[in-house]
C-alpha cells in the first residue's frame, strides 16, 4: 500500500513538473519562434509568431521593431515604418527603430509633421495628465474653501495658483496626446490626397509610403487628413493606418 501511495505522489510530481516545463517552453517559445522563422525566410510565420508574443506578453519595442524588419523583408516599407514607429511609442530611445525609421523613409521619400515633444513621450507616462487635471481642479476646489478663513488666504491663493497651472499644464498635455492619437501612416507605396472623398475630386499631391498624415474624420471609406504640409485632404481609409493601436 505504501508503495502504491509514493508512486501515486511521484507520479504527481512529474505531472507538475512537466506542466511547469511546458509553460515556461510556450512563455518564451513565441518570440524565439519569431526569430527562427525569420532567419529561415519564413517571414509570414514569423510575423504570426510575433503577433502571438505581443497577445500574450504586451506591446513591446523589440517585437515592434522585429515585426517592422519582416514587413520590410515583405516589400512593405509603409507597414515597415509603421510598426517602427510604434516601437518607438513604447521606448522612444529604440536605437534600432530610431535607424532603420530614417533609412527607410530616406529611401522612399516619405514625408512627416515635425515631431512635438509628445512624440517622444514615453508610453508609461501616457494618461498621467488626467492625474494632473484631477490634481488642478482638486486643488483649486480645497483653495476655495481656504480662502473663506481669513487666517488661510495667502496660503489659499498661493494654492488656486499652483492649481491653475496644473490644470492649464493637464489641459494642454491632453490635446496634445489626443493629437498624437490622430497621427496615422500612409501604407500603400503611393496615394494620392485629394479635396473630396471621391476619385474624381481635384488631386492635391500625392505622398509615397511611411508618410504621416493626421487622421480627423472619415467618409464612405475615405479618411480626411491634415497633410504633413498642413493643409485638409481625404485619403482612401484602406491606405492609412493609426500608429496608436486600438484607435
Amino acid at each position: 500500500m505504501k508503495e502504491l501511495e509514493a508512486a501515486f505522489w511521484r507520479s504527481c510530481v512529474l505531472v507538475c513538473v512537466w506542466i511547469y516545463g511546458v509553460s515556461l517552453v510556450h512563455g518564451a517559445a513565441p518570440f524565439e519562434e519569431g526569430n527562427r522563422f525569420f532567419r529561415e525566410g519564413k517571414f509570414i510565420e514569423a510575423e504570426r509568431s510575433y503577433n502571438r508574443e505581443l497577445a500574450t506578453s504586451g506591446d513591446s519595442a523589440a517585437v515592434r521593431y522585429n515585426l517592422g524588419r519582416v514587413r520590410e523583408s515583405l516589400g512593405d516599407p509603409g507597414g515597415a515604418m509603421l510598426e517602427w514607429e510604434r516601437a518607438l511609442r513604447v521606448n522612444p530611445e529604440h536605437q534600432p527603430s530610431t535607424e532603420a525609421l530614417e533609412l527607410t523613409r530616406r529611401s522612399v521619400g516619405a514625408r512627416i509633421h515635425p515631431r512635438q515633444w509628445w512624440a517622444t513621450t514615453p508610453l508609461w507616462c501616457r494618461g498621467l495628465e488626467i492625474w494632473i487635471i484631477a490634481v488642478g481642479a482638486w486643488g483649486c476646489f480645497l483653495a476655495g474653501i481656504f480662502g473663506w478663513l481669513q487666517r488661510w488666504r495667502g496660503f489659499s491663493l498661493a494654492l488656486l495658483f499652483l492649481s491653475v497651472v496644473l490644470l492649464c499644464a493637464g489641459i494642454l498635455w491632453r490635446r496634445t496626446s489626443f493629437w498624437a492619437s490622430q497621427e496615422a501612416i500612409v501604407r500603400e507605396r503611393a496615394v494620392t490626397a485629394r479635396k473630396a472623398p471621391a476619385d474624381p475630386a481635384q488631386a492635391l499631391g500625392e505622398y509615397p509610403a511611411g508618410t504621416m498624415v493626421r487622421v480627423i474624420g472619415s467618409s464612405a471609406g475615405w479618411s480626411r487628413c491634415i497633410l504633413p504640409d498642413g493643409i485638409h485632404g481625404w485619403i482612401p481609409s484602406s491606405a492609412v493606418e493609426r500608429i496608436s493601436v486600438g484607435d
